[in-house]
C-alpha cells in the first residue's frame, strides 16, 4: 500500500497540489509498520513548513511586486 500526503494550495487564480510524503507499506502486518513512525511524522511536519512557508512567501513577493533575493 502506498499513502501520498498532500497539500492543496487554492487561489482564485490556480490550484496547486503539492506531494509532501509518500510511505510505502506491506501488508506483512506488525506493531512496528502500523501508522506513522516518529521519523515519518517529523518528515510530514518539516515538509508541510517548507512547502507552506514557500507558496506564502512567493504570494507575499507577487503581492508587493517585490523581487526575489538572490
Amino acid at each position: 500500500m502506498r499513502c501520498k500526503i498532500q497539500f492543496m494550495f487554492e487561489t482564485e487564480e490556480e490550484v496547486i497540489t503539492e506531494e509532501i510524503a509518500c510511505f510505502h507499506r506491506t501488508d506483512d502486518m506488525s506493531p512496528a509498520s502500523l501508522g506513522l513512525s516518529l521519523k515519518e511524522a517529523k518528515l510530514i511536519t518539516s515538509e508541510a513548513q517548507k512547502s507552506m512557508i514557500g507558496h506564502q512567501i512567493k504570494r507575499y513577493i507577487a503581492a508587493e511586486k517585490m523581487e526575489p533575493l538572490k
